[in-house]
């Protein structure tokens, strides 16, 4: 992963009464969705949904489930959903320095 994982992609996950909250670094997230082919389509679902508060963000936060986000996971299981919110602008940085064959996929790269 190396230069890929030195631009940061801020995100947040919480629970839906709020009692856990977990911020951290997406970028491997979208590295590996890169690797696998699948960055065009992830792009496409989270600007459909703002980048946040919607399954496509969710999954984000799921993909880390092991390690950065496993105490909201954990809290979740007992006491309900969660919402994970990714950072708009820092996706559009990583795309202009990594893929930006795909900004084309961020429809309002005006309103971060």
């Amino acid at each position: 992963m190396g230069l890929l994982k030195r631009i940061s992609i801020d995100a947040e996950a919480h629970s839906d009464d709020r009692a856990v909250k977990v911020e951290f670094d997406a970028s491997p997230y979208f590295y590996a969705e890169s690797e696998n082919g699948n960055l065009k389509q992830v792009l496409e679902n989270l600007d459909g949904c703002n980048f946040g508060c919607d399954y496509p963000a969710d999954c984000v936060a799921e993909f880390f489930s092991e390690n950065e986000t496993h105490s909201l996971f954990v809290y979740m299981a007992i006491n309900g959903g969660f919402e994970c919110n990714i950072g708009k602008a820092a996706v559009i940085k990583w795309l202009e320095a990594f893929a930006p064959e795909y900004m084309n996929c961020i429809k309002d790269k005006m309103n971060v």
